[in-house]
C-alpha cells in the first residue's frame, strides 16, 4: 500500500473515532437535558402544590366586571 492510500485509511479511521465519539457524547448531552428537565417538572409541580406561586387572581376577574 502506498504512502498516500495509508494516510487516508489513518484520517478515515480518525474521523470515524471521532465522530463515534461525538455521537456518544451528544446522545449522553441529550439524556442529561431530558433527566433534569423531567426533574425541574416535577420539583415545580410539588412546589406548585405547596406554596401555589402560580396563582394569578386577576385570571378569574372580567374586565367588563364591577
Amino acid at each position: 500500500m502506498g504512502i498516500v492510500e495509508t494516510y487516508f485509511r489513518d484520517i478515515i479511521a480518525v474521523r470515524d473515532t471521532n465522530l463515534t465519539l461525538f455521537e456518544c457524547h451528544a446522545q449522553n448531552y441529550f439524556n442529561d437535558i431530558a433527566f433534569f428537565s423531567k426533574m425541574h417538572r416535577q420539583y415545580d409541580k410539588e412546589l406548585e402544590a405547596y406554596t401555589s406561586y402560580k396563582f394569578n387572581v386577576f385570571k378569574y376577574i372580567d374586565t367588563n366586571e364591577n
